[in-house]
């Protein structure tokens, strides 16, 4: 076999490859528009009142009773930059627990304005007492444990999006 036929080989085999690394490059780019769809997200920041901010968390949105049972159960990781937003339909005071959760927890509770009323840190992945800050609350967010203390988030910050959030009803 002589070297033109070598390097015509070796370059039909590159080309192969490069076609089938297209078609799974956007092949995935398919799936995720697909998940994404079905998974709401929005863009968070929390502020203090005298304008410090933390970075930016994309949490996925759960507004109905299915979802908000669901949670971030089964889950065994969850980025630094990642949480959930749980909207419920009335202000009450709403509790967690930690039943099927892989994952150390804090969750921080809101008011319909996107205040922060109180927080709780540090929940333990499989604990199923139930907590709550004993305060209504329209909305909660749920973050990697250490989030709160890392950010100092706490009562009075302001959170802010990028989205679309449904409001209780």
């Amino acid at each position: 076999m002589g070297s033109n036929e070598k390097k015509r080989r070796r370059s039909r085999k590159q080309a192969i490859f490069l076609v089938l690394f297209l078609l799974l490059a956007v092949g995935g780019l398919q799936v995720w528009e697909v998940y994404s769809k079905h998974r709401q997200l929005v863009h968070v920041s929390f502020s203090a009142p005298d304008g410090t901010a933390s970075p930016q968390f994309s949490l996925e949105v759960v507004a109905t009773a299915a979802k908000r049972g669901q949670g971030l159960m089964f889950r065994k990781e969850l980025a630094a930059n990642q949480g959930m937003l749980f909207v419920f339909p009335t202000e009450d005071i709403h509790t967690f627990w930690m039943k099927n959760t892989y994952v150390p927890l804090d969750i921080i509770f809101l008011d319909s304005d996107f205040l922060v009323l109180g927080t709780l840190e540090d929940m333990k992945p499989l604990d199923e007492r139930r907590r709550s800050i004993g305060v209504p609350s329209s909305y909660a967010v749920e973050l990697l444990a250490g989030s709160i203390a890392q950010h100092g988030i706490s009562a009075g910050w302001k959170m802010t999006y990028r989205g679309t959030i449904p409001r209780p009803q």
